[in-house]
Formats: C-alpha cells, structure tokens, sequence
C-alpha cells in the first residue's frame, strides 16, 4: 500500500546532499585511485611507465570502474564530466589537424585521462571523510614528489625531474598546486578532530615550504588571497574562532621567526618580476590575431605566440589558440556556469557558512591557477576544486532551486489547512525568490 507520508527536509541536510557512507566497495576504489594517480605521476619508479599504453591502459580502465560505479549509485553524470568529454572532441580534431595522433597521443590521451580522473573524484569525495584524505594524499604527493625529483633550476628555484610529477613539472604549477591544497588543509584543520588537526597543520606548512622553493609570484598570490578568506571565515564563522585564533598566533610567530629568510624571498621574487619575459606581450591585439587566423582547429598544444615569442601562459587563451573556437567556447561555457551557481550558492543560507566559503576559495585559486598557467583545468588541484563544486553546486541551478521553492510552498499550503497535526519544516529550511 502507498504512503501517504510527506518527506520533510532534514535539519542537518537541507539539500539531500547526503555523505555517503564508507563501506569496503569505496575504499576499494579509493586505493585503487591513489594507485593509478601515483602510476601516472612517478613513472620512472614504476613497470607500467616501459609498458607501451601500460598507464594509459591502467587510467582507462581505472576510468571505467568509476563510470560503473556512479551509474550503479544512480547518480547522474555531472556537467563539468560532460564538458570535459565534449572538449576531447575539438582537442583531437585539432591535433589530428597538426599532424598528432588524436586518443592515444600526448595531448588526447592527456584529455581522455582528465575526464576519467574527473570521474573518480565526483564519485569519491561524496564522503566527506574521503575528501579528506584525498587532499592530504595530493599534499603528500606534491611532497614526494619535491624529494624525489626535485632538482635546481637556480641556486634559489627548483622544478621537477622528467617522469616524476607528470601533472606539475613545470615550477610555476608546483607553486599553484602546493598553494591550493595547503590552503585546503588550513581549512579543513578547522573542521576535524583537535587531534588530528597537527596533521594537516605539518602537511599545510610542507606544501608552504615546497611554494617557497618554486619562487612564483602566482602561486604566492593564490596563497595570500587564501588566507584572507580564511580570515574572514574566521571573524564570521561560528564554532571556527578558536582554531582560527591559533592559526593566527603561529602565523605571526612564523612570521616574525622568518622575518630575514621572507624579506630574501620577496627579493627573489621582485627580481623575477623585473625580468623581461614577454608575457604582458601576450595581452595584444597580435594575439587576437594569432587566434583569428585558426579559428576552428587552432594551431595545436606546446605552439608560441609569435607576439610574445612564448607559450599563452593564459587557459582561457590556451583554450581558443591551441584547440580552436568551439574547444574555447565550450571551456567558456563551462567556466560561466560554475561561477553562476557559485554565486547562487554563496548567498544562500542553506550551506553552512564554512562550506560557503571554502568552495570559493578553492574556486577562486582554480580561476587564478588558469588565469597565469597553460591549460591549468588539468591541474589536480583544479580537477580538485571542480568536483568539490560539483558535489553541492547541481543544487543550485535555476530549476532545482524552482522545484525546492515550490515544495516549500507547498508545505506551507499544507500547514494551513492542516488543524490537528501540523508538519514542523527544518529550522534553517529556506528559500529566496531572488536567488534565481
């Protein structure tokens, strides 16, 4: 027989955005992913990496299991995995254009992995707990992979090895990356366990100390502006005041304590800022130009401006000048989305408030990383930031946030007329008519 029982919102989970429970299945899959991202970070240290499509192999079908799994748990594809399987369409054509092996070549296969890695994390960080170790896995990584393949680029810089961290070799997205999940790890220290809060304190402060070796002016940006949210968070955020007055207090002393080193640091980097590189040349109708002359295919990955006489060191350039305008648009429409319902969600009192702020910055660090790198939306940080997103921002298009506007006005009907038992809606069930 049907129940007539009406579902009221929970309290404690406004949205149904529910933290699925750990079982044996997720942890499976979960050491499974840590396995292919260190396969694929460090091949010198692994068989798979003399194996001719070995990695490839592994990441397609370690792809695939994720694939099943989110099938099976019925949850839908998310847009931004949609995208990503719609971009590999003109990146290829684009590189079979140049003469490059589409799928299976250095840039496709690059692509096709993007979107199984983008598949493994939406599935995995549904459990919050899982998030958590997924960052501390990618700072522990970044680490490794500094000690290991580290190597001096300067008597002050440092870049890593060929073959050890394939998706940050280059020392200016080792910065950006090194700054985006220590800021993720000050974060969530206010969150856990007081315990276990040393644990993403010592990894935050490696990852600081891997930024400083990279000697980038955009990775130190993406980290300062961090931490002013993470203050604001901190004067605004219930529950988050006392962890944060630590933080503050280290962070002075830190300061204070290094006052020498850090005024050396600011010297190398004012130094590398009145080098001549060429790129404020890369912001010239030249370039438009470049772009306009391969619309449609573009030029293909690793090509010069020959405006600036090197690499875009912009996505949204890379975007339309390697891959042509439909790659650019779809990128574009992508971005455009994202920050729409980013917007929606951040001035709605339906997420906690640390929640808020935490998609913000992460987001905010991804648009700066692709703001100053080339096609930094495969950086792990990035794809980090963007399934994050995709946990809780489906919740906020324009015909969720109808559907929940009308069943709330729906109960509110039903409290009326009901005279014996009226239903008691969540305490902080809310909606607005202005957030669409």
């Amino acid at each position: 027989m049907e129940s007539n029982t009406v579902q009221y919102p929970s309290p404690y989970d406004p949205l149904y955005i529910n933290e699925k429970p750990s079982n044996g299945g997720r942890l499976f899959l979960e050491l499974w992913f840590y396995f292919a991202f260190l396969a694929s970070n460090f091949q010198n240290l692994t068989p798979l990496g003399s194996v001719q499509y070995g990695l490839g192999g592994l990441i397609a079908l370690t792809g695939g299991l994720f694939f099943m799994a989110l099938l099976i748990s019925r949850k839908s594809i998310p847009f931004s995995i949609w995208i990503a399987i719609l971009m590999n369409i003109p990146v290829n054509l684009a590189q079979y254009y140049q003469g490059d092996t589409p799928i299976i070549g250095p840039t496709g296969a690059a692509y096709w992995q993007h979107v199984c890695f983008l598949a493994m994390l939406c599935y995995l960080v549904e459990n919050e707990t899982a998030a958590k170790r997924i960052a501390l896995f990618f700072g522990g990584v970044v680490v490794a992979a500094v000690f290991i393949g580290g190597y001096e680029i300067t008597s002050e810089r440092i870049g890593l090895e060929q073959g050890v961290g394939q998706s940050f070799r280059n020392a200016n997205d080792l910065a950006h990356i090194s700054a985006f999940f220590s800021m993720a790890c000050l974060f969530w220290s206010l969150k856990v366990k007081p315990y276990f809060r040393p644990v993403y304190w010592i990894m935050a402060l490696l990852l600081f100390g891997a930024l400083l070796k990279a000697v980038s002016r955009g990775g130190v940006l993406v980290f300062g502006c961090g931490l002013v949210m993470l203050l604001l968070l901190i004067v605004s955020g219930k529950g988050q005041r006392l962890t944060g007055i630590v933080l503050i207090v280290f962070g002075v002393i830190a300061v204070l304590l290094f006052s020498t080193f850090l005024s050396r640091y600011a010297y190398l980097l004012s130094e590398r800022a009145g080098e001549a590189t060429g790129r404020e040349r890369v912001y010239s109708l030249a370039t438009l130009r470049e772009i306009m002359e391969n619309p449609i295919f573009g030029v293909g990955n690793g090509a010069k401006l020959r405006a600036a006489g090197l690499e875009p060191h912009n996505t949204f350039i890379a975007m339309f000048f390697y891959y042509g305008g439909i790659a650019g648009l779809l990128y574009s429409i992508w971005l455009i989305v994202l920050m729409v319902r980013l917007r929606r969600a951040f001035f709605c009192r339906e997420l906690p408030i640390f929640t808020r702020f935490f998609l913000v910055t992460l987001f905010g660090a991804s648009i700066l990383a692709q703001l100053l790198s080339n096609q930094a939306q495969l950086f792990p940080s990035c794809v980090f930031a963007t399934v994050l997103l995709e946990k809780y921002l489906p919740a906020y298009s324009a015909s969720e946030i109808r559907k929940r506007q009308l069943a709330a006005y729906e109960f509110d009907s039903m409290a009326e007329i009901s005279t014996d038992n009226p239903p008691q809606p969540a305490e902080n069930w809310q909606y607005d008519s202005k957030s669409i």
